[in-house]
């Protein structure tokens, strides 16, 4: 008698609790449920598919947080990225700021489409494209490689590459910093951030953007960061 008057004493705390919008924790040592697996510590950037929103990422438009205005669009079919004004530049960010000279290697994996461009090859300087990564970081000398200037040789440059399907025709354009894709197609493109010279060190930045022209779109399926010691 005693038990069941201890059990309908403990429901009925449950229910008051809740009741009146307070918490009821509970015991999850107890649990049946398997723990969330650990991210490794050479996962930089574990593997983002945007299938549930932008989570800790932003849209950006020249790396400064901002609104797009209808450019990017996340949801089941990845990240989407659409010229909506004539010309503009505008993606998503995400701030890192890790060390990563432990690592040999840095292995950079992005699953991109090229699906719809005006502006031809890269640009007129090599930094706009319907789909691109860009990483910005320091060195392991201490140089600080923030920008994309219009000077592509300039230092100080980020990391960026520019996925496109148009060659350049109209003797403007060029495919500095490019990688020619096949319209309508995904592509995975791979490169080891630690072949860069000088190194990095630190990485403080990731961004997925479009640039260039209207009409143009481009789509992002995956992007992913993993060191190698």
């Amino acid at each position: 008698m005693k038990k069941i008057i201890q059990i309908l004493a403990l429901i009925l705390t449950s229910f008051f609790l809740v009741g009146f919008g307070c918490t009821v924790t509970v015991d999850k040592t107890s649990s049946n449920q398997s723990p969330a697996p650990a991210v490794p510590e050479s996962t930089v950037l574990a593997t983002e598919i945007f299938s549930s929103g932008l989570g800790f990422w932003y849209e950006e438009t020249w790396y400064v947080k901002k609104d797009s205005g209808g450019e990017v669009v996340a949801g089941d079919n990845g990240l989407i990225l659409k010229g909506v004004q004539s010309n503009s530049r505008s993606g998503a960010m995400l701030d890192i700021n890790r060390d990563v000279s432990e690592f040999k290697k840095l292995n950079l994996e992005v699953i991109v489409e090229a699906d719809i461009q005006t502006l031809q090859g890269t640009g007129f300087q090599g930094r706009e494209a319907p789909v691109a990564v860009a990483v910005s970081y320091q060195g392991a000398d201490g140089s600080e490689h923030r920008t994309l200037s219009e000077n592509p040789s300039a230092s100080g440059q980020m990391f960026w590459r520019g996925f496109y399907y148009l060659d350049p025709t109209d003797g403007k354009s060029g495919i500095i910093n490019g990688v020619k894709v096949t319209q309508y197609q995904p592509y995975i493109f791979k490169f080891d951030l630690m072949s860069l010279n000088p190194k990095p060190q630190k990485i403080y930045f990731v961004a997925l953007e479009g640039a260039g022209w209207k009409d143009r779109e481009g789509k992002v399926s995956s992007i992913s960061i993993v060191g190698e010691k």
